[in-house]
């Protein structure tokens, strides 16, 4: 597990503003509106940001910032798609401490990532993928560690 470089809190957190060049390239940009946790798992906060135009349909932020540190690892263990190979989880470096994208069919592309004791995960979804080589699926994916980029400086420290 990677060392821990930063301590977050959960209290205050809001949907943050996409600001990169690429997200708004594919007609993502704003601040994501706050829409309910999810039940499956423990979230802090859901954003989500749905572009008026462009190939994304939706793109979904799901926060989880466990005050314990252990808490937090034991979280990371079981993100969903963290470093899942056989969903076709690959390392992407330059974000958080840690970070998985995937882009296996018919999953959404997807990027799991921690820093300290926050966890990020990110879709991005369209109407709908034409075929398990859509071509569109590595461009849109290729906006994923961006938008991370955007919420994790975000966070509030601890």
């Amino acid at each position: 597990m990677p060392p821990v470089t930063h301590h977050w809190k959960s209290d205050g957190l809001t949907c943050p503003a996409l600001t990169s060049k690429q997200a708004r390239a594919i007609g993502l940009s704003g601040t994501g509106k706050s829409v309910p946790v999810s039940q499956d798992y423990p979230e802090d906060l859901r954003c989500v940001w749905e572009p008026r135009e462009g190939p994304a349909t939706k793109v979904v932020l799901a926060i989880t910032v466990p005050a314990d540190q252990s808490a937090a690892d034991e979280f990371w263990q079981s993100a969903p798609y963290n470093g899942d190979w056989n969903h076709g989880a690959r390392p992407v470096s330059g974000v958080g401490e840690a970070a998985f994208l995937v882009t296996a069919w018919p999953q959404e592309p997807w990027i799991t990532v921690r820093s300290g004791n926050a966890t990020l995960s990110i879709s991005l979804h369209r109407k709908k993928w034409q075929s398990e080589h859509d071509p569109e699926m590595e461009t849109l994916a290729a906006v994923l560690p961006f938008i991370a980029r955007d919420a994790l400086a975000h966070l509030l420290p601890a």
